[in-house]
């Protein structure tokens, strides 16, 4: 499957159709399915039901070829998995909860028969270890003068797995406009927001 530019170093051949893949943060997931997308494939995301669509659609998802299944229950969770993979080339999975062991195999092995890729986002199947991308480091980037609007972030990606992947590979991804890549770079440090309010005791 076409992977996003951006992480050509990591997938230089795309991504084997029927893999199962963890991601650690949205933004990576949505960069994993904008290529497949633009090239034609489906995608259904499963549990995620305040995802940002207009985010999504900045980063190249082509949010027609997408199916939103928003809320599900536990009991049938595996079922409505076993649904999609055959209907769809990509599964996200985000934040499922309800697949035991024994189903989480029979899932990935389906996904791999029908050749549609698992994509773990926040979700974690009992004994699989399946090829991962973490976000290891985060930095925003400003204006040369350090005036107005963030221009993008970078974010270094590790990937790790087993066999071929089990030596971890790392990626430096950008994230904005193209044309914002040669500013020289400016981090700005993320720190919690606190409130000054004080708080009220009934």
């Amino acid at each position: 499957m076409p992977v996003h530019a951006s992480l050509g170093e990591l997938f230089p051949q795309g991504i084997r159709r029927g893999a199962t893949v963890s991601v650690t943060s949205t933004s990576l997931m949505l960069l994993l399915l904008a290529a497949s997308t633009q090239a034609g494939s489906w995608v259904a995301i499963m549990g995620q039901p305040h995802i940002g669509v207009v985010a999504a659609r900045e980063l190249g998802v082509r949010l027609e070829r997408c199916a939103f299944v928003p809320y599900y229950s536990a009991h049938s969770a595996a079922k409505v998995i076993a649904a999609l993979i055959d209907a769809v080339d990509f599964v996200v999975l985000h934040g499922v909860e309800g697949v035991q062991g024994g189903d989480a195999r029979r899932l990935i092995a389906r996904a791999r028969e029908r050749k549609c890729t698992l994509v773990l986002n926040r979700t974690t199947f009992p004994g699989v270890t399946p090829l991962t991308l973490t976000v290891t480091s985060l930095s925003w980037r400003m204006a040369a003068n350090g005036a107005g609007r963030l221009q993008g972030r970078w974010m270094e990606v590790t990937a790790s797995g087993r066999g071929p992947m089990a030596r971890p590979l790392r990626s430096s991804v950008w994230l904005g406009d193209a044309e914002n890549t040669a500013i020289p770079a400016r981090s700005v440090p993320v720190t919690p927001m606190t409130s000054t309010r004080r708080k009220v005791v009934s």
